[in-house]
């Protein structure tokens, strides 16, 4: 996991970070399956449920050793911001919309796929919504924290379906 720390509400992003948006991985197919489903939850589009669905895969995942205490921290919070996003930027806080949050996992490696119902987004608004974070109130810093807080992000579905993507604790402990 990246230590990346994201700009405050004011600051001017830094190079690294506006080269990490140009660089999102942004694909019109669907995410790759990895291994098992071994959590599939549908929620309507609002925080509470959002926080909810996060706090249940966070501590299925810890218990299942598959996360370390600092992972556990850092996925936590990138989770969050990739429902939040979900929910306000996707579906537009639409609450008969849902968004989905899928764990998928192999023997080494898990990817969490959050999804929503709205139309996605190319690299070119996320660069506009980060360059433009004074006027419009920290859009885009979302991204930054997710990307410095797992091993692999990348966006699927024309960007309505991220996945947060990290090696598991218990397979490094094996091997």
């Amino acid at each position: 996991m990246n230590a990346s720390v994201p700009p405050t509400r004011g600051e001017e992003p830094t190079p690294n970070q506006l080269a990490m948006i140009e660089h999102l991985e942004i694909h019109a197919d669907a995410p790759p399956q990895r291994g098992i489903r071994h959590l599939h939850l549908s929620f309507p589009s609002a925080f509470v449920h959002g926080d909810d669905a996060v706090t249940l895969v966070i501590e299925r995942m810890h218990s299942w050793h598959w996360l370390t205490s600092e992972q556990t921290d850092l996925l936590a919070h990138a989770l969050h911001e990739a429902v939040g996003n979900a929910v306000v930027h996707g579906n537009r806080g639409h609450i008969e919309l849902t968004v989905e949050l899928e764990l998928w996992a192999d023997g080494q490696q898990w990817d969490l796929h959050v999804s929503d119902q709205g139309k996605g987004f190319s690299v070119r608004e996320a660069l506009r919504a980060f360059r433009g974070r004074r006027r419009n109130l920290g859009n885009g810093r979302g991204l930054v924290i997710m990307a410095g807080s797992v091993e692999r992000l990348t966006f699927h579905h024309g960007g309505r379906t991220v996945v947060l993507g990290g090696r598991r604790s218990d397979a490094l402990r094996r091997g």
